[in-house]
């Protein structure tokens, strides 16, 4: 999956917000092991996130019918939508059957997405961006506040801390 780029570098997305309304990355921006760990391919990009948030569905949709129409194509993106609420039920539940979709708001609380970089179920977002030399283009402030509230670990990427971007 190419890294997609959208108009301007403030308004690409990247797939997580810090705090409550955080994304956690299973697998790599531009590639990976497909859904829940699985070895095969994905057959869409799929992202599960807070109903309550209507922006982020709004925003990827949006990209992936313009800035990341190759993308789409290529990996249709498949979104769904849960009340935050249930979100850290959700997220145990497709964990335990081993079937997180490949991108996912993160639980109400860091304490989930901790656990499930813990049992091997979040990419180690860091490595994984240093490896794709775009590290460097997250907001140094938003990797702060997110490695403060994850044990020191960059284990979400800011969404709406300050819109940045990585997608596909």
């Amino acid at each position: 999956m190419p890294l997609c780029t959208s108009r301007a570098r403030r308004a690409r997305l990247s797939l997580l917000t810090a705090g409550t309304a955080s994304l956690a990355l299973l697998a790599t921006a531009c590639g990976g092991s497909g859904a829940g760990g699985s070895s095969s391919a994905p057959e869409n990009f799929d992202y599960l996130s807070v109903t309550e948030n209507t922006t982020v569905k709004t925003e990827l949709t949006t990209m992936s019918k313009d800035a990341c129409k190759a993308a789409n194509d290529a990996l249709p993106l498949k979104v769904e939508t849960v009340p935050q609420a249930s979100l850290d039920q959700k997220l145990q539940l497709l964990a335990g059957q081993d079937a997180l979709p490949v991108q996912f708001a993160a639980g109400n609380a860091p304490a989930l997405t901790q656990q499930l970089a813990k049992s091997g179920k979040v990419a180690d977002l860091e490595a994984k961006l240093k490896e794709l030399g775009v590290l460097d283009q997250l907001e140094p402030a938003a990797v702060s506040t997110i490695k403060a509230l994850y044990g020191g670990e960059l284990q979400v990427l800011p969404y709406e801390y300050n819109i940045e971007g990585i997608l596909y």
